[in-house]
């Protein structure tokens, strides 16, 4: 009981000190919902997501750029709204994300260390508050240098782009893996997690890289004949792609459709000279080797913090229990591995050399990488106790 206290005690003082974090920001903007107001109105993605909102609600299907997931939360802003402009719906949709979305994102991270951390030795809170400033800290300082001052407001929710909504889901679905808040037996636990596993890729098609842990964790339980738990998961991803599958085949005659190549088949030879002024090639695709050699190098001050929390987690994970890893084990292991894999798909990426716009891409992960780190912290604090008591 008095755990289960502390464990309210700390989500609340949590949520209001994010939210606390947010009202001081948009205080220091004129009390203004709208942040960098003159770069959303001259090419601010929210135009392009509203759009595809206000294309659903009219029920006209064409293909589009972006996927349907941020514009599913746009929705309901739009369709009550009286005035549908950009700017009504972008501040309705900061308040829900700076005062909602971000607030419950943070608290979630926190009992998800509380689920993995038994106990909280002072060189355990210590090391895990060093750690997690550092972090937290090191990514803010890097947004706020950004030649885009976008990521920066974007990591508190305060500008409409899908990020702080994919973020969210996706702690979401981690939450409910880890803490499992519903009865652990519960098929609507099972088909929850499935449902969210498949509608994140709706929302960033690039979370499906730090999704497939939770495939493997999946994919251990059919391992121990847990089929019905397996069964409803899979359930859950077909409801969860629903969504998209239906607008793409409304749109296209497609189940399956990469909106992205579609716009970027029309619309490569507009973008030839800014590639081959970044990266000196006349490479014309998206993703490619050329772009990832000359990323590594020139972008490591943006992606080198992630790199080596990555690797001090592997290292912990690893070595506290000797390589003799078990599936639990191999699951955080994944997640780091998966966050890895995320950074180098974005160091081949073209886009992301533009005036700093990998500090936006890679920004999900200062959230993503806290999950791992709480799991290797509490190894540690294992075998602290284990040598405790073996010396007594």
């Amino acid at each position: 009981m008095l755990r289960e206290n502390k464990t309210k005690l700390l989500f609340f003082i949590i949520f209001f000190v994010s939210i606390a974090i947010s009202t001081f920001l948009i205080i220091k903007n004129n009390n203004s919902l709208i942040f960098e107001f003159n770069i959303l109105n001259k090419s601010g993605d929210q135009r392009l997501y509203i759009q595809l909102g206000k294309n659903i609600l009219k029920q006209h299907f064409v293909p589009h750029i972006y996927t349907v997931g941020y514009s599913t939360f746009l929705l309901p802003i739009i369709f009550f709204l009286k005035n549908p402009e950009w700017e009504n719906i972008s501040r309705w949709a900061v308040i829900i994300q700076s005062f909602f979305l971000f607030p419950v994102t943070i608290a979630m991270l926190a009992l998800i260390f509380r689920k993995n951390i038994k106990r909280y030795p002072p060189k355990v809170i210590l090391s895990l508050t060093t750690t997690l400033i550092l972090l937290f800290s090191s990514e803010l300082l890097i947004l706020r240098g950004s030649q885009d001052p976008i990521p920066f407001y974007l990591f508190f929710g305060l500008i409409p782009y899908s990020e702080t909504w994919a973020i969210f889901l996706l702690t979401s679905l981690y939450f409910l893996l880890i803490c499992k808040p519903l009865y652990p037996r519960s098929n609507f636990l099972w088909l929850s997690i499935g449902i969210l596993s498949s509608f994140i890729v709706s929302v960033r098609v690039i979370f499906l890289i730090l999704v497939l842990p939770v495939l493997l964790y999946v994919f251990f339980l059919f391992l121990q004949k847990n089929y019905k738990k397996a069964g409803y998961y899979l359930a859950g991803l077909v409801i969860g792609y629903l969504p998209q599958a239906t607008y793409n085949f409304l749109a296209t005659g497609k189940v399956f459709f990469s909106s992205y190549s579609w716009d970027w088949e029309r619309k490569q030879e507009k973008y030839t000279d800014l590639i081959r002024r970044l990266y000196n090639t006349d490479t014309h695709s998206i993703f490619s080797l050329d772009y990832f050699q000359v990323n590594i190098l020139v972008l490591w001050e943006h992606y080198f913090h992630f790199f080596l929390l990555a690797v001090l987690i592997i290292f912990l994970i690893s070595y506290l229990k000797r390589l003799s890893l078990n599936r639990l084990d191999l699951f955080y292991l994944a997640t780091v591995f998966s966050a890895l894999v995320y950074v180098v798909i974005y160091l081949s990426y073209w886009w992301s050399s533009n005036r700093d716009c990998i500090d936006r891409f890679l920004m999900p992960l200062t959230f993503f990488l806290v999950i791992p780190l709480s799991y290797s912290i509490n190894l540690l604090n294992e075998k602290h106790d284990r040598k405790n008591i073996n010396q007594k």
